[in-house]
């Protein structure tokens, strides 16, 4: 934890234009939040969740520190955060895809009940001819 904190005075002499040691470990830290991630999923989610976790697992278990000016840092940072958004991509599209085959099978369902409640017999089973016939 000590490590981490410490890179936070890195990063912002990396940003005055200075130069510093970090590792991956140390910038995933700062980069990503995954309580707000994962306050930001649902139950259904759980597949995008391991994944994340274990990206994230994985950054973190890269400690080699190397020298790093701004350009340096910022091409670590856009490295893994676009690990991190396709991954997060790859979920969305699961999701998006579970929705509409749910839709679908709502749709079906819907016009499964109109079709028996369309047809020419009553709700009841009794025809409307027979009705017809007792009124005359």
């Amino acid at each position: 934890m000590f490590d981490d904190s410490k890179a936070k005075k890195i990063i912002e002499t990396i940003n005055a234009g200075g130069t510093g040691k970090l590792s991956r470990s140390q910038i995933v830290v700062g980069l990503v939040n995954l309580r707000v991630v994962f306050r930001d999923l649902g139950p259904d989610d759980h597949e995008e969740v391991d994944e994340l976790v274990a990206w994230y697992k994985a950054a973190r278990k890269d400690k080699t520190k190397e020298v790093m000016d701004k350009a340096r840092l910022d091409e670590v940072s856009a490295e893994l955060m676009a690990e991190f958004d396709r991954i997060r991509a790859e979920g969305d599209a699961r999701a998006e895809a579970r929705i509409a085959a749910e839709e679908a099978e709502l749709a079906r369902l819907e016009a499964e009940d109109r079709a028996v409640y369309d047809d020419d017999s009553d709700v009841y089973g009794e025809d409307e001819s027979d009705e017809e016939g007792k009124e005359e």
